[in-house]
C-alpha cells in the first residue's frame, strides 16, 4: 500500500485514517503470520501500536498486542505484571528515550555513580524479561537530548548529557552483540536522520507525553516493524538489477565500456558507482546479487569489467543478458536459485520494466526510483534486508547460489534426475543440534518459508534448552556434494510424550529442495525414536501462503492423516515400526542420538 511505503507522504494520515487502511489490508485475505508483542511504555505508545500493525500487516504479519500502563515499563518487566506473563508474547518492545532518564546534575562530582546505576536498572529489567518471558526483546536506544546548555562541549565532558547518552547508547549495543535475543531499535540514527528538531517536538511531549511528534510515529514503528519482519523470516533474500542507466550511466551496447559513467570522475558516475557499492555491502551481508539487462552477454561482461566499478562478473550468482522479457527473466532466475520470485527486489531505472515485473514478475518487489544520486537512499528506506543476525553462512550465500546455478546445469545434461541426484555424490551429516550449530539452527528455522511444516519461530535459547531437554529431540542435518558444501540445510525439532514424537519444527533451506534429503533425515528420525521407545511420530502441518509445497509431505513419506480441522490445519501418523527406508541417494552419518 502506497501510503505505507516510506518516504511517507501523508504520515499523519497513517495514524488518523488507520481502522479505514487496516480493514482494507485484513479484505485482501491474507494469509497473515500470527505474532503476540508486547509494548512496555515509558512514554504514551497507543498510536505507535496503532501505526506498527498497519505496517506489520501490510507485510503479512498480524499482531496481538499488550500494551503496558503509561511510563511502567520497568515495574511491569522487572515484577512481571500478570497480564504480561500470561501474554506470553513473542516480542517485547520496550519504548524508552532520553526524556526517560533523570540526567545528574552537571555540577554533580560523581557521574559515573549515574551511570552505573541506569546500567544496573535496565540489565535488570532485560534479565526479569529473559527469565519470565524468554521473548524477543526490541530495546530503543537513546536519542540525542534537544538542547546543549555547554554546547559542543556536551560530546566531551563526562558531565555532558550527548556524553552520557552516547555511553549508554554503547552499553545497550553491547548487550546486542551478546545476546541473540535483544535487538536495537536504533532511535538515535532516526531522530538524526527525521531531524532531531522536528522528532523531539516539545509541543505534543508537553500536551500527551509522546516522545516524537506524530508525523514521527510512522518512522519509528516502520523501523521496529523491519526487525519484527527480519525475526519471522520475511526479509528480501536477493537482487534482480538493470544494467544500462542503473549500475552505470549510458549504454554499453552504443557508447562501449569505455564510454560508460562510472567511477569518481563525475557526479553521474559517482551516484552510480555509489548504488554498486551499497549493493556490494548487501552481498557481503548474504543479499543475493543477480543480473536482468536487456544487452549481448559480451556486453553486459565487458561493462562490469570496467576498471572503475567495484561490482565485477563474480559478485553476481545469475547473470541474464539477452532480450527476453524482464519478468521472464526473473522467473527464470528465482528457479534456477531454488527461490521464490517474491524473495527478489528488481532494480531498474525504466519505469516500464519496473511496471511489467510488478504484474508479471510473480510477486517481486519493484520500487519506484528516481534520479541516479538517490538510488541508494530511496532503496536503504525501504526496510527490505534488516539484518538480525550476521553468520558466516551469510556471507559466504552469494557463493552457494553460484554453486546452485552450476548443479542446474548438471541437471540439464543428465539423462534422468534420479541420475542427477547419483552423479552429485551426496554426503549429509544429521546429528543432535549442540552449541557450534544452535545458532545456524535457530537461523535456518526462523528464514525458512517455503519447507516449513508448522511456521514455529524461536530464540536462540530456546533451541539450546530443546537440544539439553530429556523430553525433545533436537536435529540439524548438513549436505555436501561434489560441487560444494550447502552448509546446515535442515532442522527437526520434537517433543516425547506417551509413546509418541510430535514434531514441532521441520524445516529445509530451498537451496537442496528435491535432494531427497528429508528422506534421509525421516530415517535417522525414525532410528532415534525407535531407540527412545517412542511407538509413532505424529506430525502437522499448519498451510501458509509460502508452504504450500510441502502440503503433500506426510503423505508422500508415509503417514497417515490423523485429523484436519476448518482451517486446514492437519495431523499426520507413522508407525516407526513400518517404516521402510526410501534409500535417498545421500550418503548419512550422525553422532549420538542426543536422548537423555
Amino acid at each position: 500500500m502506497e501510503l505505507l511505503e516510506p518516504p511517507f507522504s501523508d504520515p499523519e494520515a497513517i495514524l488518523t485514517s488507520r481502522k479505514k487502511l487496516r480493514r482494507t489490508i485484513l479484505a485482501s485475505g491474507g494469509p497473515f503470520t500470527k505474532t503476540k508483542i508486547a509494548v512496555l511504555g515509558g512514554s504514551t505508545t497507543r498510536d505507535i501500536i496503532g501505526a506498527l500493525d498497519l505496517f506489520l500487516l501490510d507485510c503479512g504479519i498480524e499482531a496481538e498486542f499488550y500494551d503496558s500502563a503509561y511510563g511502567s515499563y520497568w515495574e511491569e518487566g522487572v515484577f512481571g505484571a500478570e497480564g504480561l506473563v500470561s501474554f506470553k508474547p513473542d516480542f517485547t518492545y520496550i519504548h524508552t528515550s532520553s526524556r526517560n532518564l533523570s540526567f545528574p546534575d552537571y555540577g554533580a562530582k560523581d557521574q559515573d555513580a549515574w551511570f552505573d546505576d541506569q546500567k544496573s536498572r535496565f540489565a535488570r529489567l532485560w534479565d526479569e524479561l529473559d527469565k519470565r518471558l524468554g521473548s524477543f526483546v526490541i530495546q530503543n536506544n537513546f536519542e540525542l537530548p534537544s538542547f546543549r546548555a555547554m554546547g559542543n562541549k556536551e560530546a566531551s565532558d563526562p558531565r555532558g548529557r550527548v556524553y552520557l547518552v552516547s555511553r549508554l547508547n554503547q552499553f545497550i549495543a553491547e548487550r546486542a552483540q551478546n545476546n541473540d535475543k535483544f535487538f536495537v531499535n536504533d532511535i538515535n540514527w532516526l531522530s538524526a536522520e527525521f531531524g532531531l528538531s522536528k522528532w523531539s517536538d516539545p509541543k505534543h511531549w508537553y500536551l500527551y507525553k509522546y516522545i516524537c511528534g506524530p508525523s514521527a510515529i510512522p518512522t519509528l514503528a516502520f523501523s521496529i516493524r523491519n526487525i519484527v519482519k527480519a525475526l519471522l523470516g520475511k526479509n528480501k533474500k536477493a537482487v534482480s538489477v538493470d544494467l544500462d542507466n542503473t549500475l552505470w550511466g549510458g549504454i554499453v551496447g552504443d557508447d562501449g565500456p569505455e564510454g560508460i559513467k562510472i567511477g569518481p570522475e563525475g557526479p553521474i558516475g559517482q551516484a552510480h558507482l555509489g548504488l554498486q557499492q551499497y549493493l556490494k555491502d548487501l552481498r557481503s551481508i548474504g543479499v543475493v546479487l543477480c543480473v536482468n539487462s536487456k544487452n549481448d552477454m559480451e556486453n553486459a561482461i565487458a561493462g562490469l569489467n570496467h576498471p572503475s566499478g567495484v561490482l565485477k562478473p563474480d559478485d553476481f550468482a545469475l547473470i541474464k543478458a539477452n532480450w527476453e522479457p524482464k519478468s521472464e527473466n526473473l522467473l527464470n532466475t528465482a528457479s534456477e536459485l531454488g527461490l521464490l520470485p517474491e524473495s527478489f527486489v528488481f532494480i531498474d531505472d525504466n519505469p516500464a520494466e519496473r511496471a511489467l515485473v510488478k504484474a508479471q514478475g510473480g510477486g517481486a518487489l519493484a520500487p519506484d526510483l528516481t534520479d541516479p544520486e538517490k538510488y541508494v537512499i530511496e532503496l536503504d528506506r525501504l526496510g527490505l534486508f534488516e539484518a538480525t543476525t550476521l553468520s558466516k553462512e551469510d556471507m559466504r550465500r552469494s557463493l552457494l547460489y553460484k554453486e546452485e546455478a552450476k548443479r542446474t546445469e548438471l541437471r540439464k545434461s543428465s539423462g534422468s534426475y534420479e541420475e542427477f541426484l547419483a552423479s552429485l555424490d551426496m554426503r549429509s551429516n544429521i546429528s543432535p543440534i549442540n552449541p557450534m550449530t544452535a545458532q545456524r539452527s535457530t537461523e535456518l528455522v526462523n528464514k525458512s518459508n517455503q519447507f516449513n511444516l508448522t511456521t514455529l519461530r524461536c530464540a536462540q535459547a530456546r533451541m539450546d534448552e530443546w537440544s539439553k531437554s530429556d523430553t525433545h529431540l533436537a536435529l540439524s542435518a548438513d549436505l555436501e556434494d561434489k560441487i560444494g558444501n550447502h552448509g546446515l540445510v535442515s532442522v527437526v525439532v520434537g517433543e516425547f510424550k506417551d509413546h509418541d514424537f510430535h514434531v514441532l519444527i521441520w524445516v529445509m533451506s530451498c537451496r537442496v529442495l528435491k535432494r531427497r534429503l528429508e528422506e534421509a533425515v525421516l530415517d535417522k528420525l525414525v532410528d532415534l525414536c525407535k531407540e527412545k521407545g517412542a511407538k509413532a511420530i505424529i506430525g502437522y502441518f499448519y498451510p501458509t501462503k509460502k508452504n504450500s509445497m510441502v502440503k503433500e509431505f506426510y503423505p508422500s513419506m508415509g503417514f497417515s492423516l490423523q485429523s484436519e480441522d476448518e482451517e486446514k490445519n492437519t495431523a499426520w501418523v507413522l508407525d516407526v515400526s513400518s517404516h521402510v527406508s526410501k534409500a535417498p541417494p545421500i550418503r548419512a552419518a550422525g553422532g549420538e542420538s542426543g536422548c537423555n
